[in-house]
This record gives C-alpha cells, sequence and structure tokens, in this order.
C-alpha cells in the first residue's frame, strides 16, 4: 500500500483543496468562530438598532403658565398602591387606602391629581402626583404587601411629543415632594432593586414592553430653587430616574402600534418586585411615590427616524443572512460548483 504524505517546510499538515483559500477543516473552524463569536454580535446590533440613536432629551409636558397652571388630569388614576397589609395601621379608613387595577375599596378610581408642573421641582418639567396612602391624614406606616405600584398616564403627559414623531425611549423622574439630608448616616438611604413595564394604549388596544430590571440607590440629589434665598441649593429627596430604552424593533412596532398618534395615546407604567441589595426588610424603605404626601413626577423622550431604523435592520438583516450562509456553503463540497457558477457570469 502506497502511503502519500504531505509535507510543508514546517512539518506536516492538512491538505487544502487546490483552488480554495481554505481547506474544509479551516472552513468549519471559521464558521464557528463566527456563529458563536460574530453572529451573537451582529444579531445584538442590529436588534438594538436605534437603541443608542441619541441623548438628547426632551420633555413630553408643557411648562405651566397662569392659564394652565392648576388644571387637573380627569382621566389619569393610580393602578395599584402598593398593598394592603398597613391599611389596618391607619386609624381612619378611607375607601382608597388600598387600590388594585385601578379599583379602590368602594369600587371608586383615584384620579393622579394635578398635572401642570412648578418649574423649579426637579431638573426637568414636572408635576405633583399624589403619593400611595394621600389620603390616610396620617403619618405613613410604611411600604405595603405587595410593592406593585401602576399609574396611568392619559394624552396630557404627551402633548410636547408631535403627532409622527416616533419615540425612541422614556425617561421617567419620580421625586419625593419632601427633601431629606443628604448625610446616609443620619436617613437610611438604601440601594434597591425592582422591575417595571410601560404598556401603549391606543385605539382600544394595548403594547406592553416588560423586562426592565432597575438597580437604584433611593438618594437623589439634585438643585432645587429657593424661594427665600432667590437661587438654587443642593437637596436630597427619596428618588430616582428611570429610562425606558426601545430597541429598533420595539420602535418600529409602537410607530405600527399608535400611527405616532400621541394625541390618542395612553400609557400604564407599572413597578413591582422591590428589594434592598443589602438584605433588610424592605417594609420601611423610602419610595418617592410611597406616603401621604405628593411627589414630582416629570418625563422625557428621545425621538428617531423609524425608517433609517427600518433600512438599518433590513440591511443589517440581510448581510447576516448572505455570510452566514456563505459561510455555511463554504465547508460542504458544493462550494466549488457555486463559486465556478458565478466565475463563469464574471
Amino acid at each position: 500500500m502506497i502511503v502519500l504524505h504531505i509535507c510543508h517546510k514546517e512539518g506536516f499538515g492538512i491538505a487544502k483543496d487546490e483552488g480554495r483559500i481554505l481547506n474544509p477543516f479551516q472552513f468549519n473552524v471559521v464558521a464557528i468562530i463566527f456563529i458563536l463569536g460574530v453572529l451573537p454580535v451582529g444579531v445584538a446590533i442590529v436588534s438594538n438598532a436605534g437603541s443608542s440613536s441619541t441623548e438628547n432629551f426632551q420633555t413630553t409636558m408643557p411648562n405651566a403658565s397662569n392659564d394652565l397652571f392648576g388644571d387637573f388630569i380627569l382621566d389619569s388614576y393610580v393602578i395599584d398602591n402598593g398593598g394592603i397589609n398597613y391599611s389596618s395601621y391607619y386609624s381612619n379608613h378611607f375607601p382608597c387606602i388600598y387600590i388594585v387595577n385601578y379599583i379602590c375599596e368602594d369600587g371608586s378610581n383615584q384620579l393622579l391629581g394635578n398635572y401642570y408642573a412648578n418649574d423649579f421641582n426637579i431638573p426637568t418639567t414636572s408635576t405633583t402626583i399624589i403619593q400611595s396612602h394621600y389620603w390616610a391624614n396620617e403619618p405613613y406606616a410604611g411600604s405595603s404587601g405587595s410593592q406593585k405600584f401602576g399609574w396611568l398616564l392619559e394624552p396630557k403627559f404627551f402633548e410636547e411629543i408631535e403627532n409622527g414623531e416616533a419615540i425612541d425611549g422614556l425617561r421617567i423622574w419620580m421625586v419625593e415632594e419632601v427633601t431629606r439630608s443628604c448625610n446616609e448616616d443620619l436617613i437610611d438611604y438604601a440601594e434597591i432593586t425592582f422591575q417595571g413595564s410601560i404598556t401603549f394604549q391606543y385605539d382600544s388596544k394595548n403594547l406592553t414592553f416588560n423586562n426592565y430590571n432597575f438597580e437604584k440607590s433611593n438618594k437623589f440629589e439634585y438643585s432645587k430653587f429657593d424661594n427665600a434665598l432667590g437661587g438654587f441649593n443642593n437637596v436630597c429627596a427619596y428618588g430616582f430616574i428611570l429610562d425606558f430604552d426601545l430597541s429598533g424593533f420595539e420602535t418600529i412596532e409602537l410607530s405600527e402600534f399608535n400611527y405616532n398618534n400621541w394625541n390618542n395615546t395612553s400609557i400604564a407604567l407599572e413597578l413591582s418586585n422591590f428589594e434592598r441589595e443589602d438584605g433588610f426588610n424592605f417594609a420601611d424603605t423610602g419610595l418617592p411615590f410611597a406616603g401621604n404626601g405628593e411627589f414630582y413626577f416629570g418625563m422625557e423622550y428621545k425621538s428617531i427616524d423609524p425608517q433609517e431604523v427600518g433600512f438599518f435592520i433590513k440591511t443589517g438583516t440581510l448581510i447576516l443572512a448572505v455570510v452566514t450562509a456563505g459561510i455555511a456553503l463554504a465547508s460542504t463540497p458544493y462550494w466549488d460548483p457555486f463559486k465556478n457558477f458565478f466565475k463563469g457570469m464574471v
């Protein structure tokens, strides 16, 4: 039997088919590297097209003016206010101490309250919204059972978004109205985790984006206008800023859902599953929207051209598909006939 060895200067190696840049074994290695390393990155880039388009946030809400100040929302409601566990701590029982899925204990709904902003409350256009146990008229006993909080925000909250404008993300500010010491030895500030979702409502239909996971400190330090001093002062309060970024696919999905008609779009915002990272009981941990007073609420958006996002996604998907198919074909015996077919056409 004749054994044929193929010898290189460096030693023995694997034979390469004549006319090929790589032999089948090397093509398989390249294919594995592409599938495990390059392809996931490419898919992530394509699927998140537009999610980092711009950090230029603009307010969704108009500034207060003499003719608007004090105007009340008549169709925005509290969805959930935390749970029933602490309701028994209040000697005076009020029908809206406990709210679940919009409904108070007496079967009514609870409005959010004042809509238009006071200009210097927090560093964005904002409004005051009632806290979870606004009706108690007694010292707040602590957070509540399910730790689920939610609010329905009607189209008034989007008056600064022009119809036809596609949004790529929302930034929501939630800051307690009462200021506190910034000294962490005096105030029990904490690192907390929780989950969030936003549901867009349009034409009796819902579109939900969820699985937002937040890791935040409940200590919020900012400059607040002091009327007595006639200038800004650094203060602290319970609060945080939440970013709800949309991927390119989600931006397109939302545009097709409501046709970017913001005059008729509402949002249900829900936050749940609160925990302290230090493992202590969450019961009396400070939250901006938990208490018997009010908190500041601000909302901003960033926009994007959905046609550009769509073009990028379609083009990127096509390129990934062609490259993947090419690498898969190159590791098979069909590569040479395929290559020769196109070579003969040139």
